[in-house]
């Protein structure tokens, strides 16, 4: 829901606002039982949280015009 893509959204903003280092971001990820390990995929957790928070921020715009297009 929008709802919750927002508050999600909201707080994702707020860790990267931190300006944590990457180890900092890897502990606090893996105590709220993170199990990804984006080195695997050549990124690091920021730019993968990076990443999240712009498909974030793109989803309800896309939902709308899915919606609007069937």
């Amino acid at each position: 829901p929008p709802t919750t893509i927002h508050r999600v959204t909201n707080e994702l903003e707020d860790l990267l606002h931190e300006n944590l280092i990457e180890t900092e971001l890897a502990e606090a990820l893996n105590e709220l039982g993170n199990n990804y390990y984006p080195t695997a995929d050549n990124l690091n957790y920021r730019k993968w949280l990076e990443g999240i928070l712009l498909i974030l921020k793109d989803s309800p715009t896309k939902a709308k015009i899915l919606r609007e297009l069937r």
